[in-house]
């Protein structure tokens, strides 16, 4: 009863991201960012990163909870949750004020959550080549963030332009764009494709909703190239990840 009653009385004064009405990014990117500054500048680090959001030393929000539960660091690193747009806008921010480099926190975070999916990935790569593979990627992408839509405006077997609309309300910033362009030559590199290149073409960042456009090219992969992704898998990972 004891506990109920504080339940209550704490969704009374915080506010619970279960009904807060915008747009949502899985927690996959906010575990894979927990997981830079643990590696990359020290556990102690959290606190400033996540200043604003939560308090030191229990890394517990003031602010915010969660199904009537203090929002915590576990909640960020549960990659079964959606974290609200306004939450992780003022991580990047935080993440930018602390000297982060941005295309490398995004090249680290779609090669840290891209691990779960190798055979996947590449049995994907092997079968249908680099264009359907990277296709596949966008859709993957839309899916876990709702801030944007990702649209693949060109792309061969060497090269793509991809084009990233960021939905009403959403206000993304030059550090998000890098931290995009990361991702996507972290993609491109866990494909294991050579000689890769990316840059940003345009970046509306003023207007709302503001737009991205990103380049990018490689070098296409030799027919015995995919051969050896392929055999590099066991039939057991590659039936296991197209039927989970």
């Amino acid at each position: 009863m004891d506990s109920q009653l504080a339940s209550t009385e704490l969704a009374a004064t915080k506010l619970e991201l279960s009904v807060m009405d915008e747009p949502r990014i899985s927690a996959r990117t906010s575990r894979a960012i927990i997981a830079f500054v643990r590696e990359h500048m020290g556990p102690a680090a959290l606190s400033r990163v996540f200043q604003g959001l939560l308090v030191a030393p229990e890394l517990e929000s003031l602010h915010y909870c969660y199904r009537g539960k203090a929002l915590d660091l576990a909640f960020f690193e549960n990659a079964d949750n959606w974290v609200p747009n306004s939450l992780m806008q003022r991580l990047y921010r935080n993440l930018e004020r602390e000297g982060v480099d941005a295309y490398e926190l995004g090249f680290y975070a779609m090669n840290y959550g891209g691990r779960a999916n190798q055979a996947l990935l590449m049995s994907l790569l092997q079968r249908f080549g680099v264009n359907k593979t990277l296709a596949r990627a966008a859709q993957i992408n839309a899916h876990f963030n709702q801030t944007k839509h990702v649209s693949l405006r060109y792309i061969d077997d060497e090269a793509a332009i991809v084009r990233a609309d960021y939905v009403a309300g959403v206000k993304h910033s030059a550090f998000i764009t890098e931290f995009n362009l990361g991702a996507y030559a972290g993609i491109l590199h866990f494909l294991r494709l050579e000689q890769i290149k990316c840059w940003i073409v345009a970046d509306e960042t003023e207007q709302e909703p503001g737009y991205s456009i990103i380049r990018a090219r490689w070098k296409k992969p030799s027919y015995a190239q995919r051969l050896v992704y392929f055999f590099s898998l066991t039939n057991s990972k590659i039936k296991r990840y197209f039927s989970a």
